[in-house]
């Protein structure tokens, strides 16, 4: 998985190398792109594809043996009375509580304006039995009017730097 990832980067950066004299580039335009970019490099993939597989396999399974592992052995400490055992267990977990909160990040955080997105929405708003929306703090959903026509007039990267000012100013409220 890590070269096919190191693949996909620079697919990325080739693709990203190209588009970057152009003032708008439609997604379609970038799929065909990068698809082609793949195919010349015998890779059977479209950027829909890599959105979809989980980039994140391998620090999860390694979380997945970690916390297999803590069971087991705090188990064991807990049959035993194995105190030590125990302390050693605890210090895991806690590693890989931290771990899973960095990972949280990574999924729930917006790259771009550092806001927390909609999967943050559909799985802790969204789930009542989990949080309660005057519990929160704050919830602010914008919809930003022709916003469509900044991307299109001036392209994405404009588009992207209007919405982490936009993201910005409403984090100072």
């Amino acid at each position: 998985m890590p070269n096919l990832i190191k693949e996909y980067i620079d697919i990325t950066d080739q693709v990203k190398h190209l588009i970057e004299p152009k003032q708008i580039v439609f997604p379609s335009s970038y799929a065909e792109l990068f698809s082609s970019i793949a195919h010349s490099k015998e890779i059977d993939i479209t950027p829909e594809q890599l959105l979809t597989h989980e980039m994140l396999d391998e620090r999860m399974v390694r979380y997945v043996v970690t916390l297999s592992e803590c069971t087991e052995e705090a188990l064991i400490a807990i049959e035993t009375s194995n105190q030590e055992m125990l302390k050693t267990v605890m210090l895991k977990a806690k590693q890989l509580q931290e771990e899973v909160e960095s990972l949280q990040k990574i999924v729930y955080e917006d790259t771009l304006t550092h806001t927390l997105n909609r999967k943050w929405f559909d799985d802790k708003l969204l789930d009542h039995s989990k949080i309660k929306l005057r519990e929160c703090g704050r919830l602010v959903m914008v919809d930003l009017n022709r916003f469509k026509e900044i991307n299109d007039t001036y392209g994405h990267i404009v588009g992207d730097k209007v919405l982490a000012f936009v993201a910005l100013k409403l984090k100072e409220l």
